[in-house]
C-alpha cells in the first residue's frame, strides 16, 4: 500500500477497500484464519502430494504465524465476520458449520469487470480451515464465490472426516 499524498478521503476509502488497496490471496487467506483463532494463524504450505485408497495420505506439518492481532479484535471480527455469514450471505453456503466470512470485488480498471472475492474461516475443531475464493473478472463475491466455495467445504468435510 503506497501512503504518499493520499487525503483524508482516499484514506477512509483504503479503510473498506475501496482505495488502491492490493492483498495477495494467500496473505488475506492468513489473516482470516487468524481471526478464527485468537490472533495468529497457520503458516500456509504446499502440499506435494496426496494420495488414496490403499496409500498413506501426505500431510504436511504446521507452524504458526505467532501472533499477528490482538485476541480480542480477532474474537470482535470473527462475531462479526460470523453474523455477516448469518445475515448476509447464508450458513447454508457453509456446509452447515460456523463460519465467518466477507465478499469482496477487486476492481480492475480499463472496463473489465471486478474481480470477485470471497475470505473467510470456519472455527469448528474438527474442520480448523481458512478459505479465500477469487473468480476473475467475475463481479460480484458473494453472489459468484458463496456457491463454489459451498461445494469446496463439502468436499473438505468428506475428505478430512475419511480421516
Amino acid at each position: 500500500f503506497n501512503w504518499d499524498g493520499i487525503t483524508a478521503g482516499q484514506l477512509g476509502w483504503a479503510g473498506v477497500g475501496q482505495y488502491r488497496d492490493q492483498v495477495n490471496p494467500c496473505a488475506l487467506m492468513v489473516w482470516m484464519g487468524a481471526i478464527a483463532n485468537g490472533g495468529s494463524a497457520a503458516e500456509p504450505y504446499l502440499v506435494k502430494e496426496v494420495t488414496y485408497g490403499d496409500s498413506v495420505k501426505y500431510k504436511a506439518s504446521t507452524s504458526s504465524t505467532g501472533r499477528l492481532l490482538d485476541s480480542t479484535t480477532a474474537g470482535r471480527l470473527a462475531d462479526m465476520m460470523h453474523n455477516a455469514v448469518v445475515n448476509v450471505y447464508g450458513e447454508w453456503n457453509f456446509a452447515g458449520l460456523y463460519a465467518g466470512g466477507k465478499s469482496g470485488t477487486a476492481e480492475n480498471g480499463g472496463g473489465k469487470a471486478a474481480n470477485a472475492v470471497f475470505a473467510g474461516f470456519l472455527q469448528d475443531s474438527d474442520y480448523p480451515l481458512a478459505f479465500i475464493v477469487v473468480v476473475e473478472e467475475g463481479g460480484g463475491g458473494a453472489s459468484v464465490c458463496t456457491p463454489i466455495l459451498s461445494q469446496v467445504l463439502s468436499a473438505c468435510v468428506v475428505a478430512m472426516d475419511a480421516d
